[in-house]
C-alpha cells in the first residue's frame, strides 16, 4: 500500500525539480511465519493441481500471484519507511549557498565598480 505524501520542491540553479516522497511498507523476512506459509501453500498447491487443466495459464497465474500476496499479507509482517522530505544531494548548507550567491554577487560587482573607480581617480590625480 503507497500514500503519497506532499511533494517537495527544490531550486537548484532556477530549476524546479519534484521529487515525491512516498511511504511504502518494507516486509521484514526475518519474523515471518514460515511454518504457517508452508502449511498455506500446501493446501493451495492441492486446489491448484486439481483446477490447473481447466483454467488458461493467465487465470492460473493470477490464481497463484493472489495466493503469494494473500500469504505475504497475513505472514510477513511490514514496517513503514518514507522516504526523506529532501532531495538527497540537497544538504542543509546547499540552500542558504544559493541564497547567498545574488547577494555576494552583487557586493563583488560593487567592490569591481569601486576599484575601477578608484584607479581612475589614482591616474587623474598622477596626471
Amino acid at each position: 500500500m503507497i500514500e503519497l505524501r506532499n511533494l517537495s520542491v527544490a531550486r537548484l540553479h532556477g530549476i524546479e525539480q519534484r521529487c515525491e516522497n512516498s511511504l511504502h511498507y518494507i516486509p521484514v523476512w526475518s519474523r515471518a511465519n514460515w511454518d504457517a506459509m508452508k502449511l498455506s501453500t500446501s493446501q493451495f498447491a492441492e486446489n491448484f493441481d486439481q483446477q490447473f487443466m481447466s483454467r488458461s495459464i493467465d487465470q492460473n497465474w493470477q490464481s497463484f500471484e493472489k495466493h503469494m500476496k494473500s500469504m505475504m499479507h497475513h505472514h510477513v509482517p511490514t514496517k513503514k519507511a518514507g522516504s526523506r522530505h529532501h532531495l538527497p544531494w540537497m544538504n542543509t548548507t546547499l540552500p542558504n549557498v544559493q541564497e547567498k550567491k545574488p547577494a555576494v554577487h552583487e557586493s563583488q560587482k560593487d567592490w569591481i565598480w569601486l576599484g575601477s573607480l578608484l584607479n581612475i581617480r589614482k591616474q587623474l590625480r598622477q596626471s
